[in-house]
């Protein structure tokens, strides 16, 4: 009965006659890692100061030096020299790298060519050939002095000289006004050897003249309207001068409330016949 009891109470006791196991620890914290130093860029190498001498000859097409050479180089450093009658130049603090030499004189073509120099090698020594240029042509003779032009003659000798005359134009005009039943009037009012100048009212449309043997140049004195002259229309009033080349087509159509157009026309030319 004990025995019963006493198991009764040792299970009765959470835990009782049992080993303890203790709790689980948590694992330490890793240690992150540091990061990998980065590679340093190499530095650029520094350049180079070595110099060398360059010793270039020339020579003419027929291997004979050549001297008065003028010798440029460009490329790291620029370099200038002449060379000696012996056709030998040396152009000095030469630095390493490719050099583009150019050879000039007077009489022969200009020449170039690439000189390469590394450093640690030997000097370079170069060597180059001009070829004669050909001879300039000669300048063409001088134009012959041009013979003078005769003067051109002060007066028509051929044509009868005309009599002085003056005229009254508004006088003129109101003694032969055109009537309503006249499109247009012509009055002859002056005459000379070479020229005739006529009074020209006009009324209604007049087109389509022209004068293949005259220059024409006209006067406005009265009235206004259209002057066609080659193809334009022009408006023309008291005072408007105008000049019509011969062969030139032209015509005129009066406007405004003036009864007409009152024109001056002088042709040039044919001589006048009263």
């Amino acid at each position: 009965m004990r025995s019963a009891l006493a198991l009764m109470l040792v299970l009765a006791v959470p835990g009782a006659g049992l080993a303890q196991t203790p709790p689980p620890q948590p694992a330490p914290a890793q240690p992150t890692p540091a990061p990998a130093p980065r590679p340093r860029a190499p530095r650029p190498a520094a350049p180079s100061t070595a110099t060398a001498v360059l010793t270039l000859t020339v020579n003419d097409a027929t291997g004979a030096p050549l001297g008065d050479v003028k010798v440029t180089t460009i490329g790291p450093v620029e370099r200038e020299g002449v060379t000696t009658a012996a056709g030998q130049v040396r152009l000095l603090g030469i630095r390493a790298g490719t050099y583009r030499v150019r050879f000039e004189r007077e009489g022969f073509h200009t020449f170039e060519k690439e000189v390469a120099w590394r450093a640690g090698t030997p000097a370079p020594v170069s060597d180059a050939t001009l070829t004669a240029a050909p001879p300039s042509p000669s300048p063409p003779p001088p134009a012959p002095p041009e013979s003078p032009k005769p003067a051109a003659p002060s007066f028509v000798p051929d044509l009868p000289a005309g009599k002085p005359s003056n005229v009254s134009v508004p006088d003129y005009i109101e003694r032969n006004h055109i009537t309503n039943k006249e499109p247009h009037k012509e009055n002859l009012i002056g005459c000379s050897g070479g020229a005739q100048t006529w009074l020209w009212q006009v009324r209604e449309p007049w087109q389509g003249r022209q004068h293949d043997s005259a220059e024409l140049m006209l006067y406005v004195v009265g009235g206004e309207g259209t002057l066609s002259l080659s193809g334009r229309e022009i408006q023309v009033a008291a005072g408007t001068f105008a000049v019509v080349p011969r062969g030139t087509t032209y015509g005129f159509a009066k406007r405004g409330r003036a009864p007409a157009m009152y024109v001056l026309a002088t042709l040039s030319g044919p001589p006048c016949a009263q």
